[in-house]
């Protein structure tokens, strides 16, 4: 995987492109607060649950996250998912399906 940081080195927000096969198999962008041009369907970091339910509906499958005191919110067959902690967005996910 590679790893950018979108500011300042070694702080949010940053995005990890995963490899596979010599090619770019997934992108998240992570941090607590909009990165500036990586939003999803104008859902941005920091976006609320509302904002997101309001744009994709009630995701498919809710589980505790890698990350502490996270949830990830997937939405079956489509190819994202979303990291959820106190109520906002702080990581969004796509992957090849």
């Amino acid at each position: 995987a590679w790893l950018y940081f979108l500011g300042e080195r070694d702080h949010h927000p940053y995005l990890v492109a995963t490899l596979g096969n010599n090619r770019i198999t997934a992108l998240q962008v992570t941090g607590p607060q909009p990165a500036k041009g990586y939003d999803f369907n104008h859902v941005d970091l920091g976006a609320t649950t509302d904002a997101l339910v309001q744009m994709f509906g009630q995701p498919s499958h809710f589980e505790p996250s890698e990350e502490k005191d996270t949830e990830l919110w997937t939405y079956g067959v489509w190819p994202f998912s979303f990291e959820i902690r106190d109520g906002h967005v702080t990581s969004i996910r796509i992957h090849e399906p």
